[in-house]
């Protein structure tokens, strides 16, 4: 715990700058998390920067603040994981509810909403970015939810993709945005207390500026020593890692991470990644090993996935691009969902059970859920 005689101020708007010239609505959030500061010290810097040198930025950027009591307190959350709370029916829930009932987390979101959502209803091009940091060693990497503006975007920093991994847990920042049918990015800069993270964040920072076009590059400072960081502190890493699984732990778990993993760590079959109450959990094939849990706070103990080919997404970007996505609900069993918008309904018997899912994840379909004996294949969002 941060001690309150010396700790940092955390302020919730950062700051903003724009030239005055026309271009897209960014905004920045660091901290959502309270025991990962690097992203606001990040966001910081880069606002000072350019105050300082006033470049013909096209559109505005802003800063915030994500968790600020928890990051008084350096811990992840003080209630509740503030980046899980942003489904539709939980915004709802917060709106309605007398500021005087809520939770810590619940009023740092109700003050978040005030600030983002002018910003994102009030914008023809809009991209939000949370930058994250993670409780163990290793590689920077991005996440989004997978539509074509958010790969775009996420693609253009030189660091390894996770794709499926937004989508495999409920209530982020992230999907919040998406859903409405904006850009929306994580980036994760390294581990928590890791002094490189807030430098790799800047560069993030900067290198994204440039590729949705904000900036450009002759006017960005020390913009190819910038990608070099990134490229260095990911390399050797695949270049994209689709996400495939999610081990989810309940308070009595009594779950325990094997010490030694990275943030992308390649395992092999049957080898053992932690224990919990019934013993010990391996790997079920060769796989890349994700942001293992080495906090007390969290519900995610780890995440498996595989790594894929760009070439891969070329082609699946083509095919949504030209409308192939319909062929799917040629298949037998296989329906656009009949309330549920970007949903399909697939039936769990004859055929349509030995669907591959990477038919479906060929398309954004990446959110699996069970509704009445028929899987739901969910994508996020994206408006032209």
């Amino acid at each position: 715990m941060v001690d309150a005689s010396v700790a940092p101020r955390f302020t919730r708007q950062l700051g903003s700058y724009s030239a005055g010239l026309p271009g897209p609505t960014l905004v920045f959030v660091g901290g959502v998390h309270g025991n990962e500061p690097a992203g606001v010290g990040a966001i910081s810097a880069v606002l000072a920067e350019l105050h300082r040198e006033r470049p013909p930025l096209r559109g505005s950027i802003t800063g915030f603040t994500g968790n600020i009591g928890a990051l008084l307190q350096d811990k992840r959350y003080l209630t509740h994981d503030l980046n899980r709370r942003w489904a539709a029916a939980e915004i709802a829930r917060v709106k309605a509810q007398d500021p005087a009932l809520d939770t810590s987390e619940q009023s740092e979101q109700r003050e978040l909403l005030a600030l983002i959502e002018p910003l994102m209803d009030g914008a023809s091009e809009f991209m939000l970015v949370d930058l994250h940091s993670t409780s163990s060693a290793g590689l920077p990497f991005s996440v989004c939810g997978d539509t074509l503006k958010n790969r775009r975007a996420a693609l253009s920093l030189p660091i390894p993709l996770l794709l499926g991994l937004e989508e495999s847990i409920e209530g982020s920042l992230c999907e919040f945005v998406t859903e409405r049918g904006h850009a929306a990015i994580v980036v994760e800069g390294g581990q928590n207390r890791d002094p490189g993270t807030q430098t790799r964040h800047e560069a993030a920072i900067w290198i994204l500026l440039e590729s949705i076009g904000a900036l450009t590059r002759d006017r960005i400072p020390r913009i190819a020593d910038r990608a070099r960081i990134l490229k260095d502190a990911g390399r050797g890493a695949p270049g994209v890692i689709e996400v495939t699984y999610r081990h989810a732990i309940r308070a009595d778990s009594q779950f325990v991470m094997k010490p030694g993993f990275n943030n992308i760590h390649t395992i092999e079959h049957g080898e053992e990644l932690a224990r919990d109450r019934d013993g010990a959990i391996r790997a079920p094939d060769d796989c890349v090993l994700l942001m293992p849990l080495y906090q007390g706070l969290g519900d995610d103990g780890f995440f498996l996935g595989h790594a894929i080919r760009r070439s891969w997404l070329r082609i699946s970007a083509l095919l949504r691009k030209l409308g192939f996505d319909r062929v799917l609900t040629w298949l037998p069993g296989v329906a656009e969902h009949e309330s549920r918008a970007h949903a399909l309904a697939v039936s769990e018997r004859g055929l349509a059970q030995l669907y591959p899912h990477s038919w479906f994840r060929l398309f954004g379909y990446r959110k699996v859920r069970h509704e009445a004996g028929r899987m739901l294949f969910v994508r996020r969002r994206q408006r032209p």
